[in-house]
């Protein structure tokens, strides 16, 4: 089953960094990724779609998910 392209996690992150990018504050994303905080967004983030997955009731997406992760 194909995911929408403008719901996908990659098309989120381009438009964030665009959006972050036009208002000036690519600065403070690059203090974040400083302070190594990028990798608790990008956990928090991750969290977030693997709860907005589970209330869709797309399951198969979870597991596909939760495969990718073991294979790291």
């Amino acid at each position: 089953m194909l995911i929408n392209f403008k719901r996908s996690y990659r098309f989120r992150e381009l438009r964030k960094l665009r959006e972050l990018r036009e208002l000036g504050k690519l600065r403070e994303l690059r203090k974040l990724r400083e302070l190594g905080k990028l990798r608790e967004l990008r956990e928090l983030r991750e969290l977030r779609e693997l709860r907005e997955l589970r209330e869709l009731g797309k399951l198969r997406e979870l597991r596909k998910l939760r495969e990718l992760r073991k294979k790291k």
